[in-house]
């Protein structure tokens, strides 16, 4: 095992036991000043109190005319066993993230006031979960097991249904993050390959994202635990990537390349994430003048 692979599991380990999740150390430590001196608790609307409170929150808004545009303009972009990725053609993907934005606004400027900053659709997901056809625990299809993104928790996600999703289409299931504590007891967890995967196991805690075509949900994919499941048929889901922005300059494009914002969600050096806290206290500090 290579020196950086060691590094990388003795961190991964140290979360686990110091911060109830699975990410590198340094971003966990990142995200628990972030959570006590960047975000704003006071006064929050009923759905970013849910939101606050539990990592993930059921969005009142349905996209059903939305969801049954995009459905008809998917195009296929890459094919994989268990899994289709999708893509939209750019100037209509650019028409449907303005649609969705304006339907989102009342959330979207919430969020701004939860977070202190500006908050920028930054990433547009299309996809299939296909079940495969020979299941093992031993095998991971499709982000099938319980894991933290390993982003910072200036990420975080939409996720629009694409059909209607019952228990038997491979839900979402989303820990909530105050349950981090006892679902790390009681799955007995270590990483994403090794807790224990019996079904009894699956308790109350444990949020299934099912409903109707066009429901949202709207979750802090870095601090919950969360995994798809294997579906009897399939999953078509849509994601959107939202990210808390701090600098006044950069403003929405509908470019939606993910690749340019890595350097702020996904941080590789300590100084990085140092100066990136920084900016994020004198961006809240300026808003607060106002």
């Amino acid at each position: 095992m290579k020196i950086y692979e060691i590094r990388s599991k003795i961190s991964n380990y140290l979360s686990v036991i110091l911060f109830n999740k699975r990410l590198p150390i340094s971003y966990c430590i990142f995200n628990f000043f972030f959570d006590k001196f960047i975000t704003n608790k006071k006064n929050l609307d009923p759905t970013l109190q849910l939101f606050n409170k539990n990592g993930y929150v059921k969005l009142k808004e349905n996209f059903e005319n939305e969801v049954n545009d995009i459905n008809e303009n998917l195009l296929v972009k890459e094919e994989l066993i268990s899994r289709i990725e999708y893509d939209l053609d750019c100037e209509f993907k650019s028409k449907i993230i303005k649609k969705l934005k304006i339907k989102l606004e009342k959330n979207l400027k919430n969020l701004e006031k939860y977070y202190n900053s500006k908050i920028l659709i930054v990433g547009l997901n299309l996809w299939k979960n296909i079940k495969p056809k020979i299941i093992s625990n031993d095998k991971e299809y499709f982000s099938d097991k319980f894991h933290c993104d390993g982003y910072i928790s200036n990420y975080i996600k939409i996720h629009i249904n694409l059909m209607d999703i019952d228990q038997n289409s491979g839900p979402l299931q989303i820990v909530g993050k105050q349950h981090s504590k006892k679902f790390i007891r009681d799955f007995n967890y270590k990483d994403r390959k090794k807790y224990n995967h019996e079904e009894k196991n699956i308790n109350d805690y444990i949020f299934l994202n099912t409903g109707k075509k066009g429901d949202a949900i709207l979750f802090d994919s870095t601090n919950c635990f969360h995994r798809a499941t294997i579906p009897n048929d399939f999953r078509l889901m849509m994601q959107l990537v939202l990210f808390v922005n701090p600098y006044p300059k950069i403003e929405q494009t509908y470019k939606l390349d993910i690749k340019d914002y890595l350097h702020f969600i996904k941080p590789f050096k300590i100084l990085n994430m140092i100066s990136l806290f920084i900016d994020y206290l004198k961006n809240k500090h300026i808003l607060n003048q106002k």
